[in-house]
């Protein structure tokens, strides 16, 4: 498989963390549906067990709950059951990566907190999610964040690769909202540019009399202004993520 583009601060970050051999037991990424979370956490994990691009992950190294609706439990007990012993003899790691981690119900979340508080020597736990505010908080506290910025696409790329459109956000939930605003406000400029994209949409949709559009389009037309004079960029795009 062929990755695709990082952020080159987030890449950067991974590279660090990589680099001084000093792994934890749990990291969770996080950022918005588009941020390339997938991506993300592949490129950590092919590179801290050293796999090609191109090659399956080894069994003996690898392991996923994927689910589709909640995370149960019994899931979550039966992949720690199954590592318990740590790496296979001769490798250092072993790792159990979590999609969707805000899917993980009360009672797995207790489970796999109890083990990332006394892990397995050698077991890195990696989770993703797009809601971190569905994750539990105490299992936030027991991961090294990494938060996965947006990256802006050119032009010319398939429209499936673009940045997240401004009718795109409008149909997230606040908290969706939230942890959108959390990943790219990291970013002053790529905050900005998707401001400008988002103002380009607005007057698209004003255009159509679609929704609100003409309201968003005033309240994007503050932001960038307030982003001019260096004015807290995250409290403003909260304040657009609840009002628009």
């Amino acid at each position: 498989m062929s990755h695709r583009q990082l952020h080159p601060k987030t890449k950067q970050e991974l590279d660090g963390c990589l680099s001084h051999n000093r792994i934890a037991n749990g990291y969770l990424f996080f950022g918005a549906s588009y941020a390339n979370l997938e991506d993300v956490a592949d490129y950590f994990i092919r590179t801290l067990l050293g796999i090609d691009q191109d090659s399956f992950f080894p069994t003996d190294q690898f392991m996923q709950i994927d689910a589709e609706k909640e995370i149960k439990k019994d899931a979550i007990e039966e992949i720690i059951h199954r590592v318990r012993y740590g790496p296979p003899t001769g490798r250092a790691y072993l790792v159990v990566w979590i999609h969707h981690a805000h899917r993980l119900n009360t009672s797995a979340s207790n489970v796999l907190l109890k083990t990332l508080e006394e892990p397995p020597d050698g077991v890195v736990f990696v989770l993703t999610t797009h809601h971190l505010q569905g994750v539990m908080p105490t299992i936030q506290s027991r991961c090294q964040l990494i938060p996965c910025r947006p990256v802006l696409m050119d032009k010319n790329l398939q429209e499936e690769e673009a940045s997240m459109s401004l009718g795109v956000f409008v149909q997230l939930s606040i908290e969706e909202r939230l942890d959108a605003i959390q990943s790219f406000s990291l970013d002053k400029q790529v905050a900005e540019a998707l401001l400008l994209q988002w103002l380009q949409d607005a007057v698209d949709l004003v255009v159509l009399q679609k929704n609100t559009s003409f309201f968003a389009y005033e309240l994007l037309i503050e932001k960038i202004e307030c982003f001019q004079y260096n004015i807290n960029a995250r409290l403003h795009l909260e304040e657009l993520a609840l009002s628009i």
